[in-house]
């Protein structure tokens, strides 16, 4: 199972409940893949169908755009990773956060901010078996 968390439900009900080498648990229902969290929306987990931070288009960033968040959390992996500019570039001038960091500490913001009834979403990449998270 991983790291457990504490399970702080959003306002919307999804709370990430443990991660760990290869996994990401939301809800009780463990993911092996990278996740797109819209607690809002339904369905509020979904499979993000990009395999590394790299690969990410920017028209794919830029739709996220129209759920209107506060913040986007991008959880990526072990590893903290960033955008690339020209990831960056694709976004129409907003007024929300990107906030890049390794996806344990994606997963605890993600519940704060929840908890506080942020509109809050999240990519989530499971950190890997390979290089496990520290924290």
């Amino acid at each position: 199972m991983g790291n457990p968390l504490q399970p702080v439900p959003s306002a919307d009900g999804v709370w990430i409940t443990a991660y760990g080498p290869g996994s990401i648990t939301l809800n009780g229902v463990p993911y092996s893949h990278p996740v797109l969290v819209i607690p809002h929306a339904q369905p509020p987990v979904r499979p993000w169908p990009h395999a590394r931070v790299e690969d990410i288009p920017g028209a794919a960033l830029a739709e996220l755009a129209q759920e209107n968040p506060e913040v986007l959390m991008l959880g990526t992996g072990s590893r903290q990773l960033f955008l690339s500019p020209e990831q960056m570039r694709a976004f129409p001038p907003r007024r929300f956060g990107i906030e890049c960091m390794t996806t344990p500490a994606a997963c605890r913001t993600f519940g704060v901010l929840a908890a506080e009834g942020r509109r809050v979403i999240a990519i989530l990449f499971p950190p890997t078996a390979e290089n496990p998270p520290r924290d």
